[in-house]
Parts: structure tokens; C-alpha cells; sequence
């Protein structure tokens, strides 16, 4: 019986190195650029598990360039315009996709274009932009910088991580991926919904108060008293199961680095480093 326990693991061993080496050698990679001149007021990306980069660039076009990767089948990028919305949809197919197929999108947009997307295991930038944002990840990391319209991010276990926000309005929600929320302006309601993940909100120190509130069932609540104010219309609502919260004031450059400086932090907590942009590489 272990005999043949021990045959069945040597080759699917040498299976997998065969497979390893052959996607090696019969990988392809190909980069497109794409220009859209309409009038566009909304970008949608449902991107899967391609890296998708968001900013603000020119002012009457929006631009994308397409970085791919594949060994049996190329990842389909479907990009059309419908109205004044841009639908982008990036896909992996073929029976054996797993062994290699990448994708990342590099979008450049209007600074007021809005900004709709959802992923499953890609990470997602967006920066500079003062449309909405909505975006939705399970595993992959979203990273917001320098944003300044409402703003909606949930994510299963993957990080939320913001810096600069100039957002009067935030809503995130995470079930286990740690959030930290950076405001380089005063918000005016700002919501944060976790299970188990670390919060960490920073707001700019100008005299700015605000009602904090919520629930925990965590020992760890750490609020700034030069922050709260029971009276404030500016509200900050933390509801979380288990994981620890922090609220403090800061400096104009919030977020995941000024957490490390100036905010108290939890025990042991790690603040995430930020992604290279998807177009960058």
C-alpha cells in the first residue's frame, strides 16, 4: 500500500515539475493600448484576478494599457463603451488556465470619471480621482490614494488600505483583511464593518472632533481624546467582532505609512506596504 502511496506522489510530483518547465518555456506576453475619446462618466472593471491601476490622467480621454500574460489560452480583455459608461472585463480561460495567465490594466481617466469595479484575486489601485468609488474585491488588496468622491470598498480578506483621502463620505466593510483609512481632510461620516480584521482610522489633527460610536466585542479600542466628541455631526461608526481598533489624528499624509507614525497601534500589528501600480511594471 505505501509502495503504491509513494508511486502515485512521484508522479504527480514529476507531472507538476513537467508542467512548471513546460509553461516556462511556451509562455507568452503581449502589451496593447487602447484610447477611447468618447464622453465617459463612469469606468466599471470587473476585472477577476487581473491587477488593475485607476488614475486620474487626461481630460478628454480615457486610456488603457493592457499587460498580458498566458501559456495555453490568451486572457480576453472585452472593453465597450455603453452611454457614458466604459465595461471592461478581463477572463482566463482554457482547461489548464491555472498554469499560467496574468493580466493587469493600467487605466487612465478623467479626474471626475467615476469608478466601479469588482475582483476575485488581484489587487486594485486607484488614485486621484474624485468620482464615486465602489469597488469590491474577495482576496485581492484594494489600495485608494488621493481620492476625493464617496467612497464604497468591501473586501472578503483581502486589505483595504487608503491614504490622502479627501472623501466626505466612506463606507468599507472587510471580514478578515486588516482596513486602515488615512484622511488628509476632514470626513463627514466615515462607516468601517470588520469580523475579525484590524482598523486603523487617522484623521487630520486641525481641531476637527468627531462622534465616534459603535460596537466591539474586542478589549482593544484605542480612540484619540483630541479626536472624539460625543456632540460632533462628524461621525466615525466602527462596528468589529474581534479584531482591534484604533482612531487618532495625524498628519496631511494619512493613511498606511502614518500609522507607523503618530497614530497608536495595536501589538504586533503590520501596516501594508502599497502596490506597484499595474502599469508600472
Amino acid at each position: 500500500m505505501w509502495r503504491r502511496i509513494g508511486v502515485v506522489v512521484l508522479v504527480i510530483t514529476l507531472l507538476s515539475g513537467g508542467l512548471t518547465a513546460w509553461s516556462r518555456l511556451t509562455h507568452q506576453s503581449r502589451t496593447e493600448h487602447r484610447t477611447f475619446w468618447q464622453q465617459i462618466k463612469t469606468v466599471e472593471v470587473d476585472s477577476g484576478s487581473a491587477k488593475v491601476s485607476v488614475e486620474a490622467g487626461a481630460a478628454d480621454r480615457v486610456t488603457m494599457k493592457e499587460s498580458l500574460g498566458w501559456v495555453t489560452r490568451r486572457p480576453s480583455v472585452n472593453a465597450q463603451v455603453v452611454g457614458s459608461t466604459l465595461r471592461v472585463a478581463v477572463s482566463c480561460g482554457g482547461p489548464i488556465s491555472v498554469i499560467g495567465c496574468d493580466a493587469a490594466l493600467d487605466i487612465q481617466v478623467p479626474a471626475d470619471t467615476g469608478v466601479h469595479t469588482q475582483g476575485s484575486s488581484g489587487d486594485t489601485y486607484i488614485r486621484g480621482v474624485s468620482g464615486e468609488i465602489r469597488a469590491k474585491t474577495a482576496s485581492g488588496q484594494l489600495w485608494l490614494e488621493s481620492v476625493s468622491g464617496t467612497v464604497w470598498a468591501k473586501s472578503a480578506s483581502g486589505q483595504i488600505v487608503a491614504k490622502e483621502l479627501g472623501s466626505s463620505v466612506v463606507q468599507a466593510a472587510s471580514s478578515s483583511g486588516q482596513m486602515s483609512l488615512g484622511f488628509a481632510r476632514p470626513p463627514e461620516s466615515v462607516t468601517a464593518t470588520t469580523t475579525s480584521g484590524p482598523v486603523v482610522i487617522t484623521v487630520p489633527g486641525q481641531n476637527t472632533r468627531y462622534h465616534v460610536g459603535g460596537h466591539t466585542l474586542s478589549h482593544s479600542w484605542s480612540i484619540d481624546p483630541d479626536v472624539e466628541d460625543s456632540g460632533s455631526k462628524r461621525t466615525i461608526d466602527i462596528t468589529t467582532m474581534s479584531g482591534p481598533v484604533t482612531v487618532a489624528s495625524g498628519s496631511a499624509d494619512s493613511g498606511a505609512g502614518a500609522a507607523t507614525s503618530g497614530a497608536p497601534t495595536s501589538p504586533g500589528e503590520q501596516v501594508p506596504t502599497a502596490p506597484t501600480p499595474a502599469g508600472s511594471r
